[in-house]
């Protein structure tokens, strides 16, 4: 970075420094995923899911194919850190929307509580993961755009930290394939509703 304040004010500057803010990324999303290895990082307060999962959303509006929300219930309060649950939210929506086709319908969030457990489903139609992959998605350095370009970015980090994020608060991500033999794919954050941080995610 102090190279690059000596540096002519020209084209491969600005590409470098482009390349300096994409690794101060990627340090800052590993230092986040050791934080949560190491239990640290949680600031647990009591929120309503339903209203996180709602302002995330509204970050997207005006984006296509833009964001369906079905709250089977009102409110839907837990024990959560806010900004961490913001930002699984917001990663898997950007995801969604990130690999959506121009015919794609709108990314579906439902919010539901059965049971134990509180579950918020993300379902896109848009380019699916090939099967092989699957298991795979939420391994650090990861990713199934194999072009790794830079229209689509990051480091194959974001969903790890999303699985470290669930982990944390004793819940769990998980990847289904959406039914109906199209494309696309449904993300499914559970959460616990009786606080269970640092626990075992539930079965």
């Amino acid at each position: 970075k102090v190279a690059l304040e000596l540096a002519p004010d020209d084209e491969q500057r600005r590409r470098l420094a482009g390349d300096v803010v994409e690794m101060e990324r990627m340090v800052a999303e590993l230092l986040e995923l050791e934080r949560l290895r190491s239990g640290q990082g949680l600031q647990v307060a009591r929120h309503d899911v339903v209203a996180i999962v709602r302002e995330v959303a509204a970050e997207f509006e005006g984006r296509p194919p833009g964001v369906h929300i079905d709250a089977g219930v009102g409110e839907v309060a837990l024990d959560v850190d806010a900004d961490k649950m913001r930002m699984v939210v917001r990663n898997l929506l950007e995801n969604a929307i990130k690999y959506s086709t121009p015919e794609s319908a709108p990314v579906e969030v439902s919010v539901r509580g059965a049971g134990e457990n509180v579950t918020v489903r993300v379902a896109d139609d848009g380019v699916g993961i090939p099967e092989q992959e699957m298991e795979r998605v939420f391994e650090p350095f990861v990713r199934v755009d194999l072009s790794r370009s830079k229209v689509t970015g990051g480091y194959g980090l974001g969903l790890s930290i999303c699985k470290r994020v669930m982990e944390a608060h004793g819940g769990r991500i998980a990847i289904e394939r959406r039914g109906g033999g199209g494309l696309g794919r449904v993300f499914v954050l559970t959460v616990p509703k009786q606080g269970r941080v640092g626990a075992d995610p539930p079965p």
